[in-house]
């Protein structure tokens, strides 16, 4: 088959992880082979030893798209800038990326490659999400928290992460629709797995799958196995935890901020 480039993104703690290895998976069952910018350039003979989050995260063609150039990295110690896009999309099958939305950056990007993914998840459960992973060690050496405590960071934070959920959400929705930006949500995927893997392989063009082989992959990705292989990454995975973990008072904070985009998204006010 035709070598295809898959572009993911979301919000942090939106369940990028649990998208990108399902797409790992997907390109494996139906026989493609995978190419990485990443792990052909002199730093990955390096970084394949680091102690990250967890283990195949320097093998991962991460791309920042920022106001000015597009950037590789790994974690918060290796960067480089992209010069030439079309170079780097060449080598590169599977990217992932955090980066919101950017008019003209990204078109460019999304106009080079077959499949644009964005995965999103209920804003209150990923600020909860972000306020246990941002305490781990690999956070803690890596993207230290000026945060004594997770109350701490969860009171400062709650005041920011909305906004910046609600416009990141926002400018992927109303990208130009010619520019085929396909929307997964993270309870989607807690809801029905199996179903959340035919149809990112539809949206992929992976024709090729068995059938019987989405069984084998929604068990081989369950919560139970993901966080069993990757306990330092995956935390709780549970859906509206923000019910018993936040006050009237904070939800009300968030609905202030992000009530339109969540409404928009299909997510519970109360």
């Amino acid at each position: 088959m035709t070598q295809p480039v898959i572009f993911q993104c979301g919000v942090a703690k939106s369940g990028n992880f649990w998208l990108y290895t399902a797409i790992q998976k997907l390109l494996d069952a139906a026989g493609v082979e995978q190419r990485s910018f990443i792990q052909n350039q002199p730093i990955y003979q390096q970084a394949k030893d680091w102690t990250l989050s967890f283990p195949e995260q320097a093998s991962i063609d991460v791309l920042d798209i920022t106001p000015q150039a597009y950037v590789t990295r790994i974690s918060s110690r290796f960067e480089q800038e992209i010069t030439d896009l079309d170079a780097y999309l060449a080598e590169a099958t599977h990217v992932w990326s955090h980066s919101p939305y950017r008019a003209g950056l990204s078109d460019a990007v999304f106009k080079r490659v077959n499949c644009v993914i964005y995965i999103v998840r209920d804003p209150r459960d990923a600020l909860l999400s972000m306020a246990d992973f941002v305490f781990t060690p690999y956070m803690r050496q890596h993207f230290p928290t000026a945060h004594d405590d997770r109350d701490a960071y969860l009171a400062e934070r709650i005041g920011i992460f909305p906004k910046q959920w609600a416009g990141h959400v926002k400018g992927y929705l109303e990208a130009d629709p010619a520019l085929g930006v396909h929307i997964l949500t993270y309870e989607e995927m807690k809801r029905d797995l199996r179903g959340a893997l035919v149809g990112l392989a539809g949206w992929m063009g992976l024709a090729d799958i068995p059938r019987d082989e989405f069984d084998r992959l929604a068990t081989s990705l369950s919560f139970e196995a993901m966080r069993g292989s990757r306990p330092g990454h995956i935390n709780r995975g549970k859906a509206e935890r923000w019910r018993t973990e936040l006050t009237p008072e904070m939800n009300a904070r968030i609905i202030e901020a992000a009530g339109p985009m969540m409404t928009q998204m299909g997510y519970a006010l109360d």
